[in-house]
């Protein structure tokens, strides 16, 4: 297909970077971009014609799962920004992003073939599930890559890490078979061919890691089947991995999935645990080399389009930047960018008895020695690496592109001048300046409010001793003398109110009531005002002194009502819940005509006796007790 330069669409494929039984993944270029100069990558999966006409179902479930993941627009997760569905060639396109597999990673970072360091494996393992989070919560339920395996992580040069073939991995698991490079990254439940879940991506992640640090997958087998009785049957080997980092990587691997973390959140948790205690043991940090950090932007929404196959003129390209997928080689070493990941998490450099690693190839035409103008844009913009946004820029094709960059914070325009710069340079004089003055200001406010301080002490003592001088002139009363034992003295105004103990009427007010010590139910009673209940102690005597509520008795309604009882004179009268001073018997109660309700207060029995009654107009009523 390349010797002809066959056409995909509107793209022009470049190189062949790789294949497998259903799928070929190509490099190109925009082919209308190329006309007007434009020289940006995309790159393209494409379903093998044999594929399609094989199983007709495997382009829907590739196209399907790309248009899914379309719509997700997360940091670090690729989506497809153009989707053929034919007729010809069925394909994803995805924009071009520079970095490493792990596969390459592995490689430089570990030449020799021996274990890598925890702390950078636990950092890298931290950077990718904090990208598949937000895709395991999303809103609309949870989404999951179904086919992480070291070939489909990529590392940026930044350190950002971005996640390929998201669904699609999982979407041509049919019929054709899985490559047998994919076996040993697939969860035990995918292997039976059950569908992939937030546990199967946590089980590739594991096995992905594991790869990272030892070079060779957890389990080898000749097909899936075998493959998934071995993992079945025994644990992988940890030999030579710290402790913490060997218990987060075994619980990944479990092949029980409800042995398994239940979330990447808790995944982060215990890798973040596992790193800790992997710094615990560094003795001291080494220094951290520099590195140029570029911002990968994220890909627009896709756009389905029918395509078409047309063969074009071999007309030269422009020539294409070396990536990681022609030239491995291009990226010497990506060890110092982690050694600042590692170095933020608080885990400092790698041990000094490794070899002094090389620093990171620069990355387009920019470096750090490059001047800053006054004119810069970059000048007066601070940025936030822990928040992200979105921003639109128009392309030279005049398209509208949106990408995902630091949250930027704006300064003034003239913070860009040489004169602000100047300015920012001495700025520690008016800081010190101000703070000299705070600091006079904070002394001059002490000694004013100790000052006060004092005089208010000074004048609360003297208000002390003019009282204890009234106090004193004030002629002392005698104290009361204590009443013996079971003796109650009640003291109740109005005087004459009757006086009830335990139901048993014992005089009125006021009177010395000798009772067995203990606890006596008083009740005081007087026409005109409220009954009165309370409970006293007698155990050392009791003096009950107060004085009754007035009552309010009715006299305003145009009905009279007349209650009467079995016992007169002794028990209060109640009307609508209210207390109206009398006791039973009682003539002339003035109402309204309506529902009321009538009672008295039985004193022996402590209990309230009551009936409903309707009051009609111009005609007197009578409410009888008998109890």
């Amino acid at each position: 297909m390349l010797a002809n330069r066959m056409r995909i669409g509107r793209f022009t494929p470049d190189a062949l970077l790789g294949q497998d039984t259903a799928t070929e993944t190509y490099r190109a270029r925009d082919g209308a971009g190329m006309l007007e100069g434009d020289s940006q990558q995309y790159i393209l999966k494409v379903i093998k014609d044999g594929s399609i006409v094989e199983d007709g179902e495997i382009a829907a479930k590739f196209t399907e799962a790309a248009r899914s993941f379309s719509s997700v627009l997360l940091p670090g997760i690729a989506t497809a920004v153009e989707i053929g569905e034919g007729p010809g060639p069925v394909f994803a396109a995805f924009p071009y992003y520079e970095g490493v597999d792990l596969v390459a990673l592995r490689a430089q970072a570990a030449p020799d073939g021996g274990l890598l360091d925890g702390r950078l494996c636990l950092t890298l393992a931290k950077k990718i599930v904090e990208r598949l989070q937000p895709l395991h919560a999303q809103p609309d339920g949870a989404r999951v890559h179904g086919g992480l395996s070291p070939g489909n992580i990529l590392v940026a040069p930044s350190g950002d890490v971005w996640l390929l073939d998201c669904g699609l991995s999982e979407a041509i698991f049919s019929r054709h078979g899985i490559m047998p490079s994919h076996w040993p990254y697939l969860s035990p439940e995918q292997l039976r061919g059950e569908p992939a879940t937030v546990a199967s991506d946590l089980y590739s992640l594991g096995a992905a890691l594991y790869f990272l640090a030892f070079g060779r997958p957890p389990f080898g087998a000749a097909d899936p089947a075998e493959l998934e009785r071995a993992i079945a049957s025994v644990p992988p080997s940890f030999d030579g991995m710290p402790g913490s980092e060997a218990a987060v990587f075994s619980r990944m691997l479990a092949y029980d999935p409800s042995q398994r973390m239940r979330s990447t959140g808790e995944a982060l948790r215990r890798l973040s645990v596992a790193l800790l205690s992997l710094n615990a043991r560094v003795p001291s940090p080494s220094p951290v080399p520099a590195t140029v950090a570029r911002t990968v932007p994220t890909p627009p929404e896709p756009v389905v389009v029918k395509t078409s196959v047309e063969v074009v003129s071999a007309e030269p390209s422009p020539p294409a930047r070396p990536s990681l997928w022609d030239d491995p080689g291009r990226f010497t070493d990506f060890r110092s960018a982690f050694d600042q990941a590692v170095e933020s998490a608080g885990a400092g450099a790698l041990p000094p008895a490794q070899a002094p690693l090389k620093p990171v190839a620069s990355f387009g035409e920019f470096t750090p020695a490059d001047p800053l103008a006054a004119d810069d844009p970059g000048i007066g913009a601070v940025f936030d690496d822990d928040d992200e946004e979105m921003v639109e820029e128009k392309g030279s094709d005049g398209k509208v592109h949106r990408r995902m960059r630091p949250k930027s914070f704006r300064l003034v325009e003239w913070s860009k001048s040489p004169f602000a710069r100047k300015l920012f340079r001495y700025a520690w004089v008016p800081a010190a300046v101000v703070i000299l003055a705070v600091a006079v200001q904070a002394y001059l406010w002490h000694r004013s409010y100790r000052s006060v301080r004092v005089e208010n002490d000074r004048i609360a003592q003297q208000q002390d001793r003019e009282r204890e001088k009234q106090l004193a002139r004030q002629p002392k009363l005698p104290e009361k003398t204590a009443l013996p034992a079971g003796h109650l003295k009640i003291n109740v105004t109005p005087p004459g109110a009757s006086i009830w103990i335990d139901g048993l009427e014992k005089g009125t007010s006021p009177v010395t009531l000798l009772t067995s010590p203990g606890i006596h139910r008083l009740v005081v009673t007087a026409s005109g005002y409220r009954m009165l209940r309370d409970v006293v102690d007698t155990t050392r005597g009791a003096d009950f002194t107060r004085d009754m509520a007035p009552a309010v008795f009715p006299m305003e309604g145009s009905v009279s009502l007349n209650i009467g009882c079995a016992t007169s004179g002794k028990y209060p009268v109640f009307v609508d819940g209210r207390d109206i001073g009398v006791v039973c018997p009682i003539a002339g109660i003035r109402l309204e005509p309506g529902r009321h309700v009538a009672g008295i207060f039985v004193i022996p029995q402590d209990r309230m006796w009551t009936v409903e009654r309707e009051i009609l107009p111009e005609r007197p009523q009578r409410v009888l007790f008998s109890y």
